[in-house]
């Protein structure tokens, strides 16, 4: 899977847009193909390329004639992986609003200091996972992870196991990060 959501993250501005695997979608429903360099993608979506100034300072690196094209059984993954998630989440605290974060490009929820949430995976994890971001539990073996805990997609296949594996963090977790 080449996805490079880590170099299209903050590469097209801070803009609402969307997309649907298949293209981009622009504010007012207009839609532009996910192929091509970033430039020709952002003037086509009438976005400055570059990540917002008042952003994160980690960038992607991601240059204006660098690729954009998406490889489309990816993008469906990883569209499937953040709805499952998302669903995942509001029911493990229903009153909690799930968010896409920019700066790690997951979506999470913070709880009592402890994130809870699912990525579509990193340098150190290159294929989706979801995680438990917390320091402050038992050691038992089911912390796996230098941040917490974290469980690959392939073992996540519904909201149920999100869930489950959510909540069981939780019970592990030391009585002052409850």
């Amino acid at each position: 899977m080449n996805l490079r959501y880590d170099r299209v993250r903050g590469a097209l501005g801070a803009r609402a847009l969307g997309a649907d695997c298949a293209s981009r979608v622009g504010e007012e429903g207009s839609r532009v193909g996910t192929t091509g360099a970033f430039a020709d993608l952002a003037d086509a979506l009438g976005v400055d390329f570059g990540a917002p100034s008042d952003g994160y300072p980690d960038g992607s690196g991601a240059s204006a004639t660098d690729d954009v094209s998406l490889d489309t059984a990816s993008a469906f993954l990883i569209q499937d992986w953040y709805l499952r998630a998302d669903a995942a989440l509001r029911v493990l605290a229903p009153r909690e609003t799930p968010i896409l974060w920019p700066e790690h490009f997951d979506v999470a929820i913070l709880l009592e200091d402890t994130s809870y949430g699912a990525s579509p995976g990193d340098d150190s994890h290159p294929a989706p996972y979801a995680y438990i971001s917390s320091t402050d539990h038992d050691g038992s073996d089911f912390w796996n992870a230098p941040f917490g805990a974290s469980r690959g997609h392939e073992q996540m296949r519904t909201i149920d196991d999100l869930v489950t594996f959510w909540r069981a963090g939780q019970t592990l977790l030391k009585p002052q990060a409850r």
